[in-house]
């Protein structure tokens, strides 16, 4: 009688490889779950925080630099996009800060199932455009404020609509 109890029937063995499947499932159900509400959270803040951040700092540098056009030397201008620049690496450390910060405990459950990594990722993928785009428009505006104080660019040229001025160019060509 003792071999009974170390033998399964086919139909318990059955039982128990649905229950531990049924467990799986709810366990990968409850993981989507967690990285959809994750996921929303951080285009929340992203949304809410950094979104209007970058539109606020990059006015002021277009503002900055239109105070620049008039100068007699670029240095000044230069000072000012490479000071901001270093500001977007400090402001994109502040945004990946308080994004894990704002996700509270769902950071230490993230940390505890090892996916802590992978939702770097995705800040990271969400985030770097934004900063790339900020570096490179800062560049190009600095590239405009150069041809201002250099006078490649007049006033009269800088009051133009754009197709004022690409008409404007094309009558210079001929």
């Amino acid at each position: 009688m003792a071999f009974f109890g170390l033998f399964k029937s086919k139909a318990e063995r059955d039982q128990e490889e649905r229950a531990e499947e049924a467990k799986l499932t709810r366990a990968h159900d409850m993981g989507r779950q967690m990285s959809e509400t994750v996921t929303q959270l951080i285009d929340s803040f992203f949304d809410e925080k950094v979104s209007p951040v970058a539109i606020k700092v990059n006015k002021a540098l277009v503002h900055d630099l239109e105070t620049h056009h008039h100068d007699k030397t670029m240095d000044d201008a230069m000072d000012l996009v490479v000071d901001y620049k270093d500001r977007l690496k400090d402001l994109k450390q502040t945004a990946i800060d308080g994004i894990w910060n704002s996700l509270g405990e769902w950071k230490f459950a993230l940390i505890n199932m090892g996916m802590k990594d992978d939702f770097d990722r995705y800040i990271a993928h969400k985030l770097d455009p934004v900063w790339e785009t900020l570096s490179k428009n800062a560049t190009k505006q600095m590239a405009y404020c150069a041809a201002r104080i250099t006078g490649h660019i007049t006033d009269e040229m800088h009051a133009m609509t754009p197709d004022e001025l690409k008409e404007y160019a094309e009558h210079r060509k001929t």
